[in-house]
């Protein structure tokens, strides 16, 4: 079996990226989730979201 070296070079690098992507990706969810909680006691849920948002993708 002959496998490509550039497919092999760009699967291996894409793996690399997706292993650094994926736990700041959960981090988000978390802190999203915990401003949630917080904030839907005294807001609406749509309220709640628009906020969440804003505080944790703004920069």
């Amino acid at each position: 079996m002959k496998v490509d070296p550039l497919s092999l070079v760009l699967g291996i690098i894409l793996g690399i990226l997706f292993t650094l992507v994926a736990p700041s990706r959960t981090d988000v969810d978390a802190k999203f989730e915990y401003c949630m909680q917080f904030y839907e006691k005294e807001k609406s849920k749509t309220e709640a979201k628009q906020i969440c948002r804003q505080r944790i993708f703004r920069k």
